[in-house]
């Protein structure tokens, strides 16, 4: 039998236990936060290419395509990606090889097969009854962008994070911007919106080559070619949870983008805002990172009870995110006029439609963990409803502002929405908490209850045992 351990030992294990779930995923975090930066400075680099060699009228159609493109390749995807993150690594570490088999043939296909019935479905309905949109130049794109999506969180899920965020974050960027480097210097007058989306479909292409052979690499012999076992029904439910914080970000980002141009904004307000929201957005590409760091952390504090160290977490992302949010809203207030200027003359009159969105972008931050919450504690109907509530409210805005109001109007309903999603999902979320912190506290009470309720019954039973001896003690 095991010696047991003194309470100073168990309490110097649970801090070596916490320091090891903290350093590992340290070193990590760091790595991704620092690939971040880098996909933002190559994007950002090519969106101010284009809009300097297109104008500002054609760069609209760019801009657009691509937003289209990304929003819609969320939708289809379903959350299967992100919960082959959870997973895959569980079904391998249990010797389920078929499951495993199972689910990257099952995602990948019905990822793929969805994409296709969509692009065509959007392609169907935009001829028969809407005149042509820049997301039609594009929209042929997205089996090819939804699979890359999906097939880098299954790579990831078989351990070779860093193939697969090199992938994503410098391969898939680099070749567009590669590529309008060299026409617009070499051949400026061919450089056209198509020609441009064109490029950006070649990255994702060649990122797919590269995820297909990390794939075979890091996959295991017997998941890549064992015999698959499915169970369709409950892989789809499960990712309902991860599709709903995925719609949320995308929708704010890319999907208002694309309603602006639904909504009859003119082009020239859809290209500033369009460059506004992916300045704006620099913070939440970072805390997306981040937050992979910390929901680590948080899942293996839920599964051992500890509430008291997710409310730590939460303080200390919280202390750490106001600082940085604060920093990036004052760089944008002094510094956004010049940084608009990179792309064009035209593009400086949005500096306040950019100063708002900054704004609401860093209270989105601030309050993005909760979302996460939301889904582990209460599951991931709720977070969804959340997100479909907010989302709903962002497009309603732009809808009846965007036409009257253009940038101005679209950046307000935009700000507006999202700084009052972002509040209820932080009062959401600390109720949660507090819900969970209460009844941790009455399950303590009750388990100490019985311990002090055994505790008698032993000594009752010690008193009843004892009586007899003493009683024929004293009979001799």
């Amino acid at each position: 039998m095991a010696p047991s351990l003194t309470s100073q030992e168990a309490q110097g294990r649970d801090v070596l236990e916490e320091e090891a779930l903290v350093e590992r995923p340290t070193r990590q975090a760091v790595a991704l936060v620092t690939l971040a930066v880098v996909n933002f400075g190559l994007k950002y680099l090519t969106s101010m290419a284009l809009a300097n060699a297109l104008g500002i009228t054609s760069f609209e159609r760019y801009a657009v395509a691509v937003a289209s493109v990304v929003f819609c390749s969320t939708m289809v995807e379903l959350g299967l990606g992100k919960q082959g993150l959870r997973l895959m690594p569980t079904l391998v570490e249990k010797g389920l090889y078929s499951l495993a088999a199972g689910y990257w043939r099952f995602t990948v296909r019905t990822v793929f097969v969805l994409a296709t019935l969509t692009a065509g479905a959007l392609t169907l309905m935009h001829d028969a009854f809407a005149a042509a949109t820049a997301s039609d130049e594009a929209i042929f794109l997205l089996p090819i962008v939804a699979t890359v999506g999906v097939a880098a969180e299954l790579v990831l899920a078989c351990g070779a994070a860093i193939a697969a965020t090199v992938t994503m974050r410098v391969v898939v960027p680099l070749v567009p911007l590669v590529f309008v480097t060299w026409a617009a210097l070499s051949i400026p007058d061919q450089l056209t919106p198509r020609a441009a989306i064109l490029a950006y479909g070649a990255g994702w292409l060649v990122g797919l080559l590269c995820l297909l052979v990390s794939f075979v690499k890091a996959c295991p012999r017997e998941v890549l070619r064992g015999a698959p076992r499915f169970d369709s029904r409950r892989w789809l439910r499960g990712g309902i949870g991860f599709l709903g914080v995925a719609i949320a970000i995308s929708a704010l980002i890319d999907g208002s983008v694309v309603m602006s141009e639904l909504a009859q904004v003119p082009a020239d307000d859809v290209s500033i805002y369009a460059v506004c929201i992916e300045t704006g957005g620099f913070v939440l590409i970072l805390v997306k990172s981040l937050d992979k760091f910390y929901l680590q952390q948080i899942s293996a504090f839920i599964a051992r009870g500890r509430l008291r160290e997710i409310q730590r977490i939460r303080r200390r992302r919280a202390t750490m995110m106001t600082s940085l949010c604060v920093l990036i809203c004052a760089g944008v207030i002094v510094a956004g006029k010049p940084l608009l200027r990179t792309f064009g003359e035209e593009f400086v009159r949005g500096h306040f439609a950019l100063c708002c969105i900054t704004i609401a972008t860093s209270a989105w931050t601030l309050t993005s963990l909760s979302q996460w919450l939301i889904a582990f504690i209460d599951g991931p109907v709720a977070a969804l409803r959340i997100s479909i509530t907010g989302v709903f409210a962002v497009f309603t805005g732009i809808v009846i502002l965007g036409p009257t109001q253009g940038l101005m109007g679209v950046a307000l309903a935009y700000s507006v929405m999202v700084i009052l999603m972002s509040a209820l999902l932080a009062s959401r979320a600390r109720l949660t908490l507090s819900r969970l912190v209460k009844l941790a506290k009455k399950k303590k009470r009750k388990r100490k209850k019985r311990e002090r309720e055994f505790e008698a019954m032993e000594r009752e039973l010690g008193r009843a045992q004892g009586s007899p001896e003493k009683s024929r003690t004293e009979g001799d």
